[in-house]
């Protein structure tokens, strides 16, 4: 049965690893959410199945307990792509700036965003990670600071009192 409870720690550990990256890379708000309690279901799973073969194993329920929490902050909070946000956010204004003066940008990383396409919509500077067809995903710095209902959007999530996460319909 050691084998089972170490497979357990390793499929929770594997679900909040997968929720913390999704929310890091900027994926849309709305889909982190769902995949956050997804996690938080498959680690009451686990939970379950630890207590069923251990007992009263309080090291294991620790844990399972910490992951749980930890799923259910990112879905909450969105704090992993908050961080990601602000240890980029000086290399974001410098490539914000670089497309209000004229200047095209090329594909690139800035920290753990992949950069797949940068435009200037109605002067504001968007900088997109996904450009799937249903609705292209980036970065959005609004001159007014208001990015909400300039385009058709899905969801929008405030990074800062400048910046946006959003995702187009």
């Amino acid at each position: 049965m050691k084998a089972g409870r170490i497979s357990a720690i390793i499929v929770a550990s594997l679900a909040v690893a997968a929720d913390v990256s999704l929310s890091a890379t900027g994926f849309e708000t709305m889909a982190t959410r769902v995949a956050s309690w997804l996690a938080v279901l498959i680690i009451a799973g686990f939970t379950c199945v630890w207590l069923a073969f251990k007992g009263k194993g309080r090291r294991g329920v620790l844990f399972f307990a910490l992951a749980a929490g930890l799923s259910a902050s990112v879905g909450l909070t969105d704090w992993p792509l908050r961080l990601a946000f602000l240890a980029s956010k000086s290399q974001l204004d410098r490539l914000a700036d670089r497309l209000e003066q004229g200047n095209a940008v090329a594909p690139t990383w800035v920290g753990t965003f992949c950069i797949r396409k940068a435009e200037l919509r109605e002067d504001m500077p968007c900088l997109w990670i996904s450009l799937e067809p249903s609705g292209f995903t980036g970065l959005a710095r609004p001159v007014d600071g208001i990015a909400l209902g300039k385009y058709n959007d899905w969801s929008d999530a405030r990074l800062s009192s400048k910046w946006h996460l959003i995702k187009e319909d």
